[in-house]
């Protein structure tokens, strides 16, 4: 997955309303780096979808959100 940035609002109602968030998550496989960079924030009632390619990451990126997966970098918040 290539770097991507969502934000929905500004200042403190963004944090009130922001039920997940991702800062330049990084996840390496050996030497191959699946997921570089990636950066996302789902705020309270909203939908968010991830789409891709087979092998391109999609359930990696799942697996560091609900801590199945160790990150070699970045952040995650819920």
């Amino acid at each position: 997955m290539n770097k991507k940035e969502v934000s929905r609002t500004n200042g403190d109602e963004q944090e009130a309303s922001r039920m997940i968030r991702v800062k330049d998550l990084v996840k390496r496989h050996g030497a191959q780096e699946v997921l570089r960079g990636v950066t996302l924030e789902v705020g309270r009632g909203d939908v968010a979808v991830v789409i891709g390619p087979s092998g391109g990451g999609k359930s990696t990126f799942l697996r560091c959100l609900n801590g199945l997966e160790r990150l070699d970098g970045g952040t995650v918040e819920m």
